[in-house]
């Protein structure tokens, strides 16, 4: 199955949670679409975009190799007259029924990653099938993997957590837009790619986060950089490894070094 294992953009640490949904279920099973075939799609105006996955969740809960086919609903589900930057309204999100999928797709267990909001402007992204969950519309972007040494017991596995991915999605953050960037230790910047709507965020107050950090790791910066020319984070090389991780609010960020951007804001 090559060049089909990819981890969808901002749900690591989600994945890591529903783990513990079956980890003493003692079945095994596939997971949907796994071989499909995969198109990629260029989807632009995404920056506060609303979006949510539908995940349905397989592989062998006994030797805890276990991964997720991950539908999003990016592109898919806009009703332009309420809302062209929702693909996840609450009105499609109530009507889901999560544990009849389990039974629906003969998977181990099933789990709603909520509602986020992308930062970034356009991305280019590697879509198969589209499945239809009680009217909210995912396409398949292909498997996430939950690491076998995920302590599912405890929350906020991802929180200042740096965690390889592998992925194969293209991000471009526009020129002359805001991005959320957080140094590390080392001075190696780390850029926002998506945020939750909770703990009183929006897209017009991400700047003031570096006033609300409380568990900052030491060492570690926030700052905004209004950019100069068009930021790329993509696959770059075929051996390099992209990495996130997650802050104290469930905002995601995407290491853009090493390869894996066209440069380092």
């Amino acid at each position: 199955m090559k060049n089909k294992t990819i981890l969808i953009v901002g749900v690591a640490a989600l994945l890591v949670i529903v783990a513990g949904i079956v980890l003493h279920s003692k079945v095994v099973s596939d997971c949907p679409d796994a071989d499909a075939p995969m198109t990629t799609k260029q989807i632009d105006n995404t920056r506060g975009l609303r979006f949510c996955e539908v995940f349905l969740i397989g592989g062998n809960a006994i030797t805890k190799d276990l991964k997720a086919s991950c539908y999003n609903t990016t592109g898919l589900n806009y009703d332009v007259s309420k809302d062209p930057l929702n693909s996840c309204p609450d009105e499609l999100v109530n009507q889901l029924q999560m544990q009849n999928y389990k039974k629906d797709y003969k998977v181990l267990a099933t789990y709603l990653n909520k509602q986020r909001f992308w930062v970034f402007d356009s991305f280019k992204v590697p879509t198969g099938p589209m499945k239809d969950f009680d009217g909210l519309k995912g396409y398949f972007m292909g498997l996430g993997i939950i690491p076998k040494d995920a302590d599912v017991s405890k929350p906020g596995w991802l929180t200042y957590r740096k965690s390889p991915v592998h992925k194969k999605t293209e991000l471009t953050f526009s020129k002359g837009k805001p991005v959320f960037i957080i140094d590390d230790e080392n001075g190696k910047p780390w850029v926002m790619k998506a945020y939750r709507d909770s703990y009183d965020q929006k897209l017009e107050n991400l700047h003031t986060l570096g006033e609300r950090y409380k568990k900052l790791p030491a060492g570690w910066k926030f700052r905004v950089v209004v950019l100069d020319r068009d930021l790329v984070i993509a696959p770059g090389k075929s051996d390099v490894i992209s990495q996130i991780f997650q802050d104290e609010f469930e905002n995601t960020f995407d290491y853009v070094g090493d390869g894996s951007s066209n440069f380092q804001p």
